[in-house]
């Protein structure tokens, strides 16, 4: 059956659905994204950027310490090796030390023997009156490679010998002494011994009857390098 609604329009029953129109769609999609732009924005400023920031800091704060550690292991580097050069060199003093003492040692046997044939069979004696040993300034040439420096041992002496005119002999018999001795052989000395003489001025005294010597002589001696120079060497 079939009804029809014949009361005028403004009396009739309104309708329950609701149709939006095309532009009320519009407007409510464009409220629906400002309202997540809105809340993306809120979310990124609010929560991800202080988050990222933190993170940040985080990171600074551990390459810092990072920085810290680093230059404090370079700082103790740095007196590692300081330690390590000044263990060197005091192992190298305490080494050149040592062999000073058994070249001293040496000497004192040399200038001072028990034996009275001990000079050759000459009859004479020898007091040591000064004794210096310095490093000696060696002159390098340009170009090359400077050397470790010879180390210069200075002293003066008296010769005091029993009989007058016996001068040349007694000295003689000084210099193949020393020249064959221990002293000279294992420690490196340069050239011979007499290569330091210069000329002699004996002198008698009528007092003591002694004929007497006084001299001065700069011997050199190779450098210390290592364990080897304690042992025997060439003969100058």
């Amino acid at each position: 059956m079939i009804r029809i609604n014949l009361l005028p329009q403004e009396f009739r029953k309104r309708s329950s659905s609701i149709s939006l129109s095309q532009n009320a769609l519009i407007g409510l999609a464009g409220a629906v994204v400002a309202l997540l732009a809105v809340a993306f924005w809120a979310w990124l400023t609010y929560v991800r950027i202080p988050l990222a920031k933190d993170l940040v800091d985080q990171r600074e704060d551990k390459v810092e310490k990072l920085e810290k550690q680093v230059e404090k292991i370079k700082e103790q580097r740095k007196d590692i090796k300081q330690i390590e050069a000044r263990i060197a060199f005091l192992e190298g003093l305490q080494g050149q030390q040592m062999h000073w003492a058994r070249t001293l040692w040496d000497f004192v046997e040399l200038m001072a023997p028990d034996d009275p044939e001990h000079w050759n069979g000459q009859q004479f004696r020898v007091s040591i009156d000064s004794l210096s040993i310095r490093e000696a300034k060696s002159a390098g040439r340009r170009g090359k490679k400077q050397k470790a420096s010879p180390w210069s041992f200075d002293f003066t002496f008296t010769m005091v010998g029993a009989q007058d005119d016996k001068g040349g002999t007694y000295l003689r018999a000084f210099w193949a002494t020393v020249g064959e001795s221990v002293f000279w052989r294992r420690h490196g000395f340069m050239n011979l011994p007499e290569d330091a003489y210069t000329f002699d001025e004996w002198q008698w005294d009528e007092e003591l009857e002694r004929d007497i010597l006084q001299m001065a002589l700069k011997w050199q001696r190779l450098p210390v390098t290592d364990k080897k120079t304690s042992g025997a060497g060439k003969g100058g």
